[in-house]
């Protein structure tokens, strides 16, 4: 929960800052809770996080899933791992992302 609240810092200062400061009043005068915050964000992150595996895996966003997706797809893990760290040169760069923009773009395409 730490390591998420800190994503945001700013938002979750707030937050935090006018659980702890009851006595501010505002024109709504029910303070938010931090953990309010948090779940709200937890649920919109997972929500986020579905739609995407729908969309780019066809699959669940969920560790076993996903996990097993890419042993079956290894070469695409790789690539867009290496793609992800940041520290392939540049021409292997740009040939990985455009490895990545095909495989999706194939993907979507009606069998």
């Amino acid at each position: 929960m730490r390591r998420l609240a800190l994503e945001l810092p700013g938002w979750s200062g707030l937050i935090n800052w006018r659980q702890h400061h009851p006595q501010y009043q505002t024109t709504n005068d029910a303070a938010p809770k931090l953990a309010d915050y948090l779940a709200i964000r937890l649920t919109l992150d997972r929500l986020w996080l579905n739609q995407v595996c729908r969309d780019t895996w066809k699959c669940e966003a969920k560790v076993g899933t996903l996990h097993a997706y890419f042993r079956k797809n290894l070469s695409e893990f790789t690539v867009r791992r290496q793609l992800y760290q940041g520290e392939l040169p540049e021409y292997l760069t740009q040939r990985a992302e455009s490895l990545t923009i095909q495989n999706d773009s194939e993907r979507h395409k009606p069998h």
